[in-house]
C-alpha cells in the first residue's frame, strides 16, 4: 500500500477520531461534484506558479484551506510540535519589572505524552533560579535509589508527614530514571506554550537530552503536530 486515506472528526472533547480509512484515494468525491471542482479550479484560473514551493501552497490552499487554523478553529484546541517553542519564566520574573525581558528565555520543550508529569533537569532548574530549592532537596539527603516503588512510597509519606509546606518543594515524587527508582523534588515553573502562560508542576530529574518535556497532565487541551518541528 502506497498511501493511504484517512478520513478523521475533530471531537472537542476526544480530539481527533478515524472514521474512514480509504485504499484508492483521490478527488473521486470531486468527479461526483463538479461544481465544487470547477470553483476551486476558477479561483485560480491564470494564476502564474513562480515557483515548486508556490506550487504546493497554492494547491494545498486550494483544496486544504488553512489546515491549522482550521483545526483548531473545529476542536477548540491548538496544535503544538514535538518539539515545541516555548517561554520559560525565572523564579525573579516579576510582570512590568524593568528586568522582565531578561528574566525570562525562550527554549525548546520536547512533548512526550508517555510521560504524565511535566519534567525539569536539575541544572536548568538551578539556572533559572531555583537553586536554593535544589539545595534544599539535598539537605534531605534523600537515597540514591530505592529497591520497589513501595519503598519510594514510604520515604514520600515519611518525608509528608515531617515537613510543611514552604512554597518551594510541592511534593515529591517516583519516578523510573536510568533504570533506577528515585525520588525527586516537585516545583512550580512557569512558562508560555501557543501564547499561553501556565504554572506548571514539574520533576526536577537529572540532566537528560531534553532540558524541558511536557508530560501528557499539561497536554490535554492541545493537539500534537508530529510532522513539524521547531528549529
Amino acid at each position: 500500500l502506497g498511501y493511504v486515506g484517512v478520513d478523521i472528526a475533530l471531537d472537542a472533547d476526544k480530539g481527533p477520531i478515524v472514521f474512514e480509512l480509504n485504499a484508492r484515494p483521490g478527488l473521486g468525491i470531486q468527479v461526483a461534484n463538479q461544481a465544487g471542482l470547477r470553483w476551486r479550479l476558477e479561483k485560480v484560473k491564470g494564476l502564474e506558479v513562480k515557483s515548486i514551493k508556490h506550487g504546493i501552497r497554492v494547491a494545498k490552499n486550494l483544496f486544504g484551506g488553512e489546515v491549522e487554523d482550521s483545526i483548531e478553529a473545529i476542536s477548540g484546541r491548538k496544535v503544538i510540535n514535538i518539539n515545541e517553542k516555548i517561554t520559560l519564566y525565572y523564579k525573579s520574573y516579576k510582570e512590568g519589572s524593568k528586568n522582565d525581558n531578561k528574566d525570562r528565555e525562550i527554549t525548546t520543550a520536547f512533548v512526550d505524552t508517555g510521560m504524565i508529569t511535566s519534567r525539569i533537569s536539575r541544572s536548568y532548574a538551578s539556572r533559572s533560579g531555583y537553586f536554593e530549592i535544589m539545595r534544599q532537596f539535598d539537605f534531605l539527603k534523600c537515597p540514591k535509589e530505592f529497591p520497589t516503588f513501595k519503598d519510594a512510597q514510604d520515604y514520600i509519606d515519611e518525608y509528608s508527614k515531617n515537613s510543611q509546606p514552604d512554597g518551594h518543594i510541592i511534593r515529591l515524587a517516583k519516578i523510573f530514571e536510568d533504570g533506577q527508582i528515585v525520588v525527586r523534588p516537585v516545583i512550580i515553573i512557569k512558562i508560555k506554550v501557543s501564547g499561553e502562560v501556565l504554572d506548571l508542576e514539574m520533576i526536577v530529574t537529572e540532566d537528560t537530552t531534553h532540558s524541558v518535556i511536557l508530560g501528557r497532565n499539561d497536554l490535554k487541551d492541545y493537539l500534537i503536530d508530529t510532522s513539524k518541528t521547531f528549529k
